[in-house]
């Protein structure tokens, strides 16, 4: 059986790839970025089928970079995307993929490609990578380079054609069905013409504007609705269409701007009005102009004066032929609607502009948060982190002293956890929360998030029961928020419980949905409350009970249960307890459990530091004095550790290239250039690129963390930093052999 790998950041996509694929034998592994898939590059893929925009690693850059590793090169692989683009051709080629298909594609022929390059992989007949001379091509006014061989070039672009081809034959047949379709409108039409005087009392009971034009474009006929422009009938008939038009649109309608996109061997014979949607036919399909109006009070819906002669209206025509045989149908004229749309264009714009403004406040509401986070992250940075050095084994401290430091350090972490609470929730309400849905087990991530709730329950003297099938079917869920999602209802249900209380788990299948269930047997809600329970910093009287949260917990659960397809609810008597239920969609067919993501837990307290074997060189790119003074209290704790610190990217690149530390540490948001940008600078210089650098930094936003994935980091450290972090990267520098 063929290993597969199908890269593609959409999960319906991604969906539908691995059901074709599974359906035809092969065996499937699902990946979301370039970079998890290059990752898994020791299950040696058959073959590989990548879209091309993606975060973290593209398909053009894994592409190159599994055609440039000597050990995957007979890989076959091919692009697979929206991305209809020469240049985006060009750059697959250039990438030695070894096709390319744009969606939609036509399955049985993505099958077949498939299959094809098996074929050719397994009598290692795919063209081989090698150095060629390039190939300058032009098309119309662009040049592109080719940097294949002949052999890739052929069987590159037969594929990609092959596919285009097929894609043509499909619009062929769609645009035969719809010639039938106008041919049989065209005959209704026809009727309607014979028998014209029948049906104009229908036709002036229109509100649109009705009209016929006969083959050299004058008005033949045109209804009352005329008068909406200020115009009666009689003023127009005999009169040619663009006596009405705009002068400057005219052109959009005349048949000298079109003659010439018309295919060769077309009629020469052109119509008075149609746009570059026309087709031989004489059809107009959505065309706006603009038409000159008389200034005078008309009837527009309600009675009104014409402020503007010029009025945007959109037109809708088709020819009119005679009753004969088909290859002898001759033009006679062509019938019309056209509408005032100039509301519509007014509503369009300002929908336009209220967008633009919700854009502008969605990027102003980022930009605050972002802010926010770091002006907050950075304080707590240096509270949390000397309270965890106060807490050292080699300074001891007194019952009274331990317990103040408890203090502090739970009400900085309860600010670390409020804080991250409003950054989880705008970056689910901005649809940028990074699901990653995929069919998996929920026993595993459930019992695992009992052991966590079970150190909760021992203080209340708890007794937590489960009674969820370890065999239940794989979910549709983001196995990390999945356990986030349970961890809240189950925290939730022994904050609210009462001392000796039980909590129960428990599911059932509900059609296609698995229900989860969490009672508790606590304070219950008032029936007249619970509208109130999922509104952000809505804690229905607990801080009055001093019950600590942040009060957006479950409205974090539930968008993140919609975003999966679930649903939440609740069932409360108040002062017997609660039963909050979630319904997660079931899949019959699973693919493997993927490694989960672990949850960034700050350590309750710091142990020994460690005993390096060999010294190290480290360097601090910081301008926060306390920040500076926390890390040089760590560093002066861990034996064979020299640190410098300097205040900006560019006084860090310049150290880094003359004094070659083994380690930097690297702060974000710096005076000129950012941390971002140093970094980069940094990996582009060949006396430093080789050495590790870490973010260290109060950019806690996934923008920041995806644009800093993108600079080389070798790990990314949110502040208030965890020194056991600190102390594991110093190790794992070590490890390496710097």
């Amino acid at each position: 059986m063929a290993t597969l790998f199908v890269v593609e950041d959409s999960p319906s996509q991604a969906g539908l790839l691995r059901h074709l694929l599974v359906e035809s034998g092969y065996e499937v592994h699902v990946f979301g970025n370039g970079r998890d898939a290059l990752d898994a590059m020791a299950l040696r893929p058959d073959l590989i089928l990548s879209d091309i925009d993606m975060p973290v690693m593209d398909g053009l850059a894994l592409c190159r970079a599994v055609k440039n590793h000597p050990d995957y090169q007979n890989t076959a692989l091919v692009l697979v995307t929206a991305i209809n683009r020469i240049d985006e051709l060009v750059g697959g080629l250039n990438a030695m993929a070894d096709g390319y298909m744009i969606k939609p594609y036509n399955p049985q022929t993505m099958l077949e490609t498939v299959a094809t390059l098996l074929r050719k992989k397994a009598d290692n007949t795919l063209p081989k990578v090698t150095a060629a001379a390039p190939t300058l091509v032009t098309l119309g006014e662009r040049s592109f380079s080719l940097q294949a061989d002949r052999e890739r070039i052929f069987q590159f672009f037969g594929i990609a054609f092959l596919n285009s081809s097929i894609q043509a034959k499909e619009l062929d047949e769609r645009g035969r069905q719809l010639k039938e379709a106008n041919q049989a409108l065209s005959r209704n039409v026809e009727l309607l013409s014979a028998s014209e005087e029948r049906f104009r009392s229908l036709i002036e009971a229109v509100p649109d504007i009705v009209y016929k034009i006969d083959i050299d474009g004058n008005f033949s006929f045109i209804n009352d609705a005329i008068e909406q422009l200020g115009y009666a009938p009689s003023d127009l008939i005999g009169q040619h269409f663009s006596t009405l038009i705009y002068p400057e649109d005219v052109i959009e309608v005349s048949a000298d701007s079109v003659i010439a996109r018309l295919p060769s061997g077309e009629p020469a014979e052109p119509p008075k009005l149609f746009d570059e949607r026309r087709t031989k036919d004489r059809m107009t399909v959505g065309l706006r102009v603009r038409l000159i109006a008389r200034n005078k009070t008309i009837k527009h819906g309600e009675v009104h004066a014409i402020s503007s002669q010029v009025v945007h209206v959109e037109v809708n025509s088709m020819g009119m032929y005679g009753v004969s045989a088909r290859k002898d149908r001759k033009y006679i004229g062509s019938v019309g609607v056209i509408r005032d749309v100039t509301e519509r264009m007014h509503a369009e714009k300002q929908l336009q502009q209220a967008k633009e403004m919700a854009d502008a406040a969605n990027r102003a509401k980022s930009e605050f948060l972002s802010a926010m986070s770091h002006e907050l992250r950075t304080p707590l940075n240096a509270i949390l982190g000397f309270s965890q050095l106060l807490d050292a084994p080699e300074h001891p401290l007194t019952e009274d002293q331990r317990e103040m430091l408890q203090h502090i350090r739970h009400s900085g972490g309860h600010l670390l956890q409020l804080i991250g609470d409003v950054l989880d929730l705008s970056r689910i309400e901005a649809g940028a929360d990074g699901l990653k849905i995929t069919s998996t087990a929920p026993g595993p991530l459930l019992a695992s998030t009992l052991n966590m709730v079970n150190k909760l329950t021992e203080a209340q003297h708890l007794d937590i029961r489960s009674e969820f099938d370890p065999a239940t079917p794989h979910l549709l869920i983001d196995p990390t928020r999945f356990r986030q999602i349970m961890l809240n209802l189950l925290s939730n249900a022994v904050k609210y419980n009462r001392p000796g209380g039980r909590i129960m788990v428990r599911s059932e299948r509900r059609g296609t949905h698995l229900r989860i269930l969490v009672s508790d047997t606590g304070i219950g809600i008032p029936a007249d409350r619970l509208g109130e329970l999922f509104q952000p910093f809505h804690r229905l009287g607990a801080a009055a009970r001093e019950i600590e949260g942040t009060g957006i917990g479950l409205v974090i659960t539930r968008r993140l249960i919609e975003r999966m397809g679930g649903s939440i609810g609740v069932e409360s008597t108040y002062g017997e307890g609660s039963t909050f239920w979630v319904d997660f969609l079931l899949d019959t067919t699973p693919l493997p459990l993927l490694e989960e993501e672990k949850d960034e837990v700050p350590a309750a307290a710091v142990g020994a530091a460690p005993d390096l074997s060999q010294p190290l060189r480290v360097l601090y790119v910081e301008d926060n004095a306390l920040n500076a003074a926390l890390m040089k209290r760590i560093m002066e704790r861990v034996a064979n550790v020299a640190l410098h610190v300097v205040e900006t990217g560019e006084a860090g690149i310049h150290h880094a290239a003359e004094h070659r530390p083994d380690l930097i540490l690297m702060d974000i948001r710096l005076p000129g250039i950012d941390g971002v940008e140093a970094t980069r600078v940094l990996k582009s210089m060949t006396e430093t690129r080789h050495i590790p650098v870490v973010a260290v930094t109060a950019e806690a936003m996934l923008h920041d963390t995806r644009r800093a994935g993108e600079a080389g980091f070798a790990a990314y450290l949110t502040k208030p930093i965890n020194i056991e972090d600190i102390h594991r990267i110093l190790r794992e520098t070590v490890a390496a052999g710097v």
